[in-house]
């Protein structure tokens, strides 16, 4: 097989139309054909088989090889269904031909088994496109339910030549596609974008990829090798059909040249929209170098009438080594614009390296406009949440999941109004976090697919701090940490419900963010989101034990947290759980090294622990494998990268991890604590009365007054504190309780 495509692919142009017209049984639908570049020219043949053609440099270059090396096959309980001649049919049982005819835009091919199934393919290409969308209904012509259904549409690419290159997957648009470099600026790329979710797909040698599907079974196999002879194809399961039901499946394959340099830019398959309505495309733009760089945006369109506008991010913007950034632009299609008009929206990408551009084909329709998209939602497990969509020229609805990739949701279980404008989830479950849900609404000119949202699922937790005491000298602070989700004004509460009104003069605590102290009563502080792994600053001459109430960490699993660059307070995410330094990980998205590593360059290979008397500014530094992080204590890590770095916590502390650190400059330590209470403003006496007051360890209150002046009950002294009382008569009710060290003075 391998020697019959050389030999063919050398043959002169003549020969190669005689092979493809002999290929072709019967009548011939053509779509295309204007000779612009980067358009497309489709033949749809009687025997199921297509080609595809893109003009490029002045001619038609094929897409698949040959002219019957794409092809579609349908399997039914335990049968094989394709035309004789399909690129497919392998003793398959054979379909007939119909129809095939065409319009302007459209052609539809027909096949059929007698009693058993019909296939009606409709192809849509819209003039100066570089897609072109594919809609298969399937329909029951039997008087029985049918079960097991699957249906593959793929082949044997040939990418404009060269007969080869890298497969890819993107699961959250279910691309299955190809690609390659034609010059060290140019990348030709071919796709297959399931709309209707597929249940597998490949990319890989085209052999492979046949006799996958020859086997009903696709195996989700992608091989990035550039110089593989590729294959692809998607694959879709219906598990029961009814008698005189169809199952329908929609699909759209896009060809296209782009410009790569050290950016690549990604634009959506294509997408519709309807006159006077806006619509967001999200793009992508990928450092494919290790080095930070700084990128600038470009959007143009090419219809005056249309606009599009970049909302974010703003730019120039800066772009870590080997990172992607969504790029989403608002385009909005003017009132009265002809259905089937096709803009072009570029999104051009700029670095000190070069520029890499991409760009989305936008089709005029009348399409469902999404007019509420759905909101992100947060519950406590265990309790329902729900999403909503609002849609103008929407005929149905049908809800999304994802996690891993995207699948349709069914009114089953916890799930109900899966295909309504409101998706319902009765009872949640902490696994469920992170689970991401979008809607497509549908009519008969298309679909509209609204923004994701995110699903919050938190578990409610309690944490027991005991306040560490002190006498209010420098060396009293410590770093510690509240493991649990919350804000910083819920932070607060809880604290003052054990302590009472906040008094700096017995209890102070700190944030330390972007190298700046926080203090636990600014409204900086009672807007952050506080999370498990955060550290925070704490001294007080206080004994009592604070219950914290909040969200604890998933469980089972590893927990990520991102710190910025310079010096961080972190700690444990784990409520209960003491983790080896050794066992902790930090990563760049490229790199993953252990702290304490040698390989380590992304951080101090070593955390920070305040204990007031170590040797390092009070510090003592953990710079060894076995060095054992206390949950409920706060560290500090030191990023020395630019960008930011993300700690990866495991749940658990594996036994046996020895990885010790090189030699390094990790002599820096972390910047000093807070500072000592503020200076201590005595309480008022102009009443002639001193009571139901404490004294902190910093007190040093002198007092004059003329009368008499009465001691009542309730007063207590620190360590430390002195108070000196001046009177012309003092009347002592109950006696000062002073700790040991504490002086008072009474003179008259």
């Amino acid at each position: 097989m391998k020697i019959m495509k050389s030999i063919i692919v050398i043959l002169v142009n003549f020969i190669l139309l005689s092979v493809f017209n002999v290929r072709a049984q019967g009548t011939t639908q053509t779509l295309g054909g204007v000779e612009t570049e980067g358009t497309l020219r489709i033949s749809i043949y009687d025997d199921g088989n297509m080609s595809v053609h893109r003009y490029s440099d002045g001619y038609w270059q094929q897409q698949w090889y040959g002219g019957n090396h794409k092809s579609t096959l349908c399997y039914i309980n335990g049968t094989d269904y394709a035309v004789e001649g399909s690129y497919y049919n392998s003793g398959a049982t054979s379909l007939t031909t119909s129809s095939n005819t065409s319009s302007t835009d459209t052609a539809e091919l027909v096949l059929e088994k007698s009693d058993v199934v019909s296939i009606k393919q409709t192809t849509y290409y819209p003039p100066g496109a570089v897609y072109f969308t594919l809609q298969w209904e399937i329909t029951n012509l039997s008087d029985a339910t049918v079960n097991d259904l699957r249906f593959f549409s793929g082949g044997d690419t040939y990418l404009s030549g060269g007969d080869n290159g890298a497969g890819f997957w993107q699961p959250t648009e279910n691309i299955v596609g190809v690609k390659k470099m034609l010059t060290e600026t140019s990348q030709q790329n071919m796709y297959i974008q399931g709309n209707t979710i597929p249940y597998a797909y490949e990319s890989r040698y085209y052999w492979d990829v046949r006799n996958s599907v020859m086997a009903n079974a696709l195996t989700d196999a992608i091989d990035p090798n550039e110089g593989t002879d590729n294959g692809m194809a998607m694959e879709w399961r219906k598990e029961s059909l009814a008698a005189g039901a169809t199952w329908t499946i929609h699909a759209t394959e896009k060809f296209i040249t782009k410009e790569v340099s050290g950016l690549l830019v990604s634009a959506p398959i294509f997408s519709r929209i309807a006159p006077g309505s806006s619509i967001d495309l999200t793009y992508s733009v990928t450092n494919l170098t290790d080095s930070e760089t700084s990128v600038t945006l470009n959007e143009t369109i090419d219809l005056g009438e249309w606009t599009a506008v970049i909302q974010s991010p703003s730019s120039p913007f800066t772009l870590a080594g080997s990172a992607s950034q969504d790029i989403v632009i608002l385009v909005t299609c003017s009132e009265g614009t002809e259905l089937g008009t096709v803009a072009k929206v570029t999104l051009e990408a700029t670095n000190p390296s070069g520029s890499a551009s991409d760009f989305c084909n936008v089709e005029a329709a009348q399409v469902p406009t999404i007019t509420l998209q759905p909101s992100d939602c947060s519950v406590n497990a265990g309790e329902s949440a729900s999403f909503t969509i609002s849609a103008d020229n929407a005929t149905s609805y049908q809800w999304q999941e994802f996690t891993v990739s995207w699948r349709n949701v069914i009114d089953e279980g916890i799930y109900s109004g899966a295909t309504s404008i409101t998706l319902n989830i009765s009872s949640t479950a902490a696994e469920m976090n992170g689970y991401k849900y979008r809607c497509v609404a549908t009519n008969s000119y298309g679909n509209a697919t609204s923004n994701t949202s995110t699903l919050t699922v938190t578990t409610p937790g309690t944490f027991d701090y005991p306040l560490p005491g002190g006498t209010g000298l420098t060396t009293d602070y410590r770093i510690f940490t509240v493991p649990l989700s919350m804000t910083g004004a819920e932070m607060l509460a809880e604290m003052e419900g054990v302590l009472g009104a906040y008094n700096p003069g017995l209890w102070r605590v700190f944030a330390y963010m972007a190298s700046n102290y926080l203090e636990i009563n600014s409204v900086s502080f009672a807007s952050l989101n506080i999370v498990p792994g955060m550290g925070f600053w704490i001294i007080a001459m206080l004994n009592d034990v604070v219950t914290f109430r909040g969200s604890i960490a998933p469980s089972g699993v590893n927990y990520e947290m991102s710190i910025p660059s310079g010096w961080n307070l972190t700690a444990l995410p784990w409520t209960s759980t003491n983790i080896d330094l050794g066992n902790i990980q930090v990563t760049d998205g490229v790199n993953a090294y252990g702290i304490t590593s040698v390989d380590n360059n992304l951080t101090q290979r070593c955390a920070w622990h305040y204990t007031g008397n170590g040797p390092y500014n009070g510090y003592e530094k953990l710079d060894t494998s076995t060095n054992t992080l206390l949950c409920g204590t706060g560290y500090f890590i030191k990023v020395l990268t630019a960008g930011s770095v993300t700690v990866i916590f495991p749940p658990v502390n594996a036994a046996g991890v020895r990885i010790e650190k090189g030699s390094t400059g990790d002599e820096e330590t972390p910047p000093p604590p807070p500072g000592r209470y503020p200076p201590y403003s005595c309480p008022d006496i102009s009443q002639g009365r001193l009571e139901n007051i404490s004294f902190p360890s910093n007190a040093d209150c002198q007092y004059t007054y003329r009368g008499t002046l009465t001691i009542g009950k309730d007063l207590t002294m620190e360590k430390g504190a002195v108070v000196t009382i001046r009177a012309d008569k003092v009347i002592i009710e109950s006696l000062f309780d002073a700790k040991e060290g504490a002086v008072v003075k009474i003179r008259q």
